[in-house]
């Protein structure tokens, strides 16, 4: 790890104290950001279970269907109930403290009367509710896995950005403010002692040789 390059003498020590405190504040807003994104990501959790449960239930639901359906109707009966036209699936997208993730899928299927699609008997409608009710399913839960997936990463990013600046950049710059605060004391006594050997000394010096002087004529 290198040394911290501190501007000498006392523009360092002014020089330190401003970048602890900007490293001070810039910890606490990163774990303000980390108490906010904590209850996120558990309700995201909680959520990607809660859809994948719910996927895994439709989907079990239109293969029962797909399959009486073929059973009472045939294969062509099924393909035919099959509408030309694509399922679109529309996100919307939230935002917590910067970040932007999607909230909520909108499945737009085509309509129940697209003359595309021929129904023959009530298990294959059925088979189309159910078929529908999955993607349903799974929209939300590719929704909810996004969004959990984002808040994640940038949690850990947050995390470890915050234990960098506690753990590592601070205790660095409390140390190089101690020291440089050792140092300026040691150099400022020294001064001090300089100017009193300097001056007091010297006069009196002077004087008693000059008293001598005198006494000895």
């Amino acid at each position: 790890m290198s040394a911290i390059r501190v501007p000498p003498g006392h523009a360092g020590r002014q020089w330190l104290r401003e970048r602890l405190e900007l490293a001070e504040r810039g910890a606490g807003l990163l774990e303000d950001k980390l108490r906010i994104l904590r209850p996120q990501r558990q309700r995201l959790r909680a959520r990607v279970h809660e859809t994948a449960r719910a996927w895994q239930h439709h989907c079990r639901e239109a293969q029962t269907w797909t399959v009486r359906a073929t059973l009472l109707s045939g294969q062509r009966a099924v393909r035919l109930a099959a509408p030309e036209r694509a399922t679109t699936v529309t996100l919307t997208s939230t935002a917590t403290v910067g970040i932007r993730y999607p909230e909520q899928a909108t499945c737009t299927f085509p309509p129940e009367t697209d003359p595309t699609a021929v129904t023959s008997s009530s298990a294959v409608s059925m088979a189309q509710r159910a078929h529908r009710d999955a993607v349903d399913a799974a929209a939300d839960h590719a929704v909810a896995l996004a969004g959990l997936r984002i808040v994640e990463r940038e949690f850990a990013a947050t995390q470890l950005r915050a234990r960098a600046l506690r753990k590592r950049w601070l205790p660095r710059l409390h140390a190089a403010l101690v020291q440089l605060e050792l140092h300026l004391e040691e150099q400022e006594r020294a001064e001090a002692i300089d100017r009193k050997l300097a001056a007091a000394p010297r006069d009196n010096g002077i004087a008693t040789v000059g008293r001598a002087d005198s006494q000895g004529c």
